[in-house]
């Protein structure tokens, strides 16, 4: 399915309903996605964009569940013109909200709707939709709209390791859910049978890995636990973070993991209008997997002084002197092999 409109057609229009109205909203039609129509409206009287989406019999949660801040709002809408179905979900730029920001947000929304099967639930739809705005909100409270160079490698080495679990044998449905990085979790992977914290380098010497906090190698928090080593090297032969990208999507290729997929990659900072910007080439130069215990060398808790609540600390990883885990041996005592 094409693009139902794009961030010129948006501009012209909201410029087309700019001006003076009387309280609520100003609307003209875009389309429709499926069953979903599609409106771009303005709200009086603060003269405020928005695009409004009419799923009908989406159940729309309360206001007070819905993302706002960083430029924008989703809200209920009842509008007095049209039937009470569909029901109306409306994502609005606030005044300190960048517009073409907003604007690249709502194409990005359209695309994202585009791609669910036609048969979609509404409830799945308005779901989809709401989290992907969420996905919006991680992205802009970043900044940049670029990672960093540590962040790059960190992220490329996430996908590598994602990647070796989809070769060995894993659903994409189950790698996408246990993969929580994008969204904060303490380890990178986690599944109901233990967890993995991956590391990344492209040191060729030696593997210094920063660990956050005193919880992550805690193997009384979250056991079994394993400790997932990725050393990369940057040069020819090797490829970028988008081609890295599309090579998982092209895994990923049924619609509902798709969306999974980009949605987590917008919460970790990835954006592909920057796709451009990301030149370095990487080759995995090595993928190892240690089993986290009592004999790693971690601070934690129970190793600490009391009086020490919060620690950040590097750990050589090639120095511990531990023995590898064959990949298959930790989904094994994970219990998904």
């Amino acid at each position: 399915m094409g693009r139902l409109i794009d961030q010129a057609g948006l501009a012209a229009a909201w410029r087309a309903l700019s001006g003076q109205g009387e309280p609520g909203w100003r609307t003209i039609p875009l389309g429709a996605i499926g069953a979903v129509q599609v409106l771009a409206g303005r709200r009086f009287p603060g003269n405020e964009e928005a695009v409004l989406f009419g799923i009908p019999g989406y159940r729309r949660p309360a206001n007070e569940q819905l993302p706002a801040g960083r430029g924008f709002e989703v809200l209920r809408v009842t509008l007095k013109d049209k039937d009470e179905e569909p029901r109306w979900l409306g994502v609005n730029r606030e005044a300190q909200g960048s517009f073409d920001l907003f604007a690249m947000m709502i194409t990005d929304l359209l695309d994202h709707l585009a791609s669910r099967d036609a048969d979609t639930p509404p409830d799945e739809l308005g779901t989809a939709l709401v989290a992907r705005v969420r996905a919006w909100q991680e992205f802009m409270q970043r900044g940049s709209g670029v990672l960093g160079p540590e962040a790059e490698v960190g992220l490329v080495g996430e996908l590598r390791f994602l990647e070796a679990l989809l070769e060995s044998g894993l659903a994409v449905s189950e790698v996408l859910d246990g993969w929580k990085g994008p969204l904060d979790g303490l380890h990178d992977f986690a599944f109901p049978g233990g967890a993995i914290e991956v590391k990344s380098t492209v040191a060729s010497v030696g593997f210094t890995a920063e660990v956050s906090c005193l919880e992550q190698l805690d193997d009384s928090i979250v056991a079994p636990l394993f400790l997932g080593a990725v050393r990369l090297s940057v040069g020819p032969g090797g490829v970028t973070l988008p081609e890295q990208i599309e090579r998982l999507r092209g895994a990923a290729s049924e619609p509902t993991a798709r969306a999974h997929l980009d949605e987590k990659l917008l919460r970790v900072g990835y954006f592909d209008r920057f796709a451009e910007r990301y030149t370095r080439r990487f080759r995995l130069s090595g993928l190892k997997a240690f089993r986290v215990d009592a004999d790693f060398p971690r601070l934690v808790h129970a190793s600490v002084p009391q009086a020490v609540r919060r620690a950040r600390y590097d750990i050589d990883i090639d120095a511990t002197g531990r023995p590898t885990v064959s990949l298959g041996d930790v989904l094994n005592t994970l219990g998904m092999k």
